[in-house]
């Protein structure tokens, strides 16, 4: 398996240099141990790994090893320190190809440690 960044996910880090260095998920410092899901697309499975994953006022995303990139807008509840943000439009890719709802709606993430909350990136798939 090919676990180096897609194109993709380099030219979202490569466009937002401010996110990157503010303290973002960087499997790649080895900080941190890897974060390893299980996906299904019904009942295909396969492990995948959490390369990145950052978010600011105007953006979040995430990027895994297998390819899966998404790419959300934020948007925030109010002005002010005390503003909540949440994605908002998504985009959902493997390298340059859109995934279709269709297939969306059949994937299925489990998180090898059961505090880890990589699989909500997954979950925003159904929306």
């Amino acid at each position: 398996m090919n676990y180096s960044i897609s194109i993709i996910s380099l030219a979202v880090l490569i466009h937002l240099p401010g996110s990157v260095a503010a303290g973002c998920y960087n499997n790649e410092d080895g900080v941190f141990p890897a974060r390893e899901f299980e996906i299904c697309l019904e009942d295909n499975c396969f492990t995948d790994v959490l390369e990145y994953e950052c978010a600011n006022v105007h953006w979040s995303g995430a990027g895994f090893a297998s390819g899966f990139n998404v790419s959300c807008s934020s948007e925030t509840d109010r002005k002010g320190y005390s503003a909540n943000t949440n994605p908002s439009v998504c985009s959902f890719t493997i390298g340059y190809f859109e995934m279709p709802l269709e297939i969306r709606e059949k994937i299925r993430c489990e998180a090898k440690k059961e505090d880890d909350t990589g699989c909500m990136w997954y979950k925003l798939l159904k929306q």
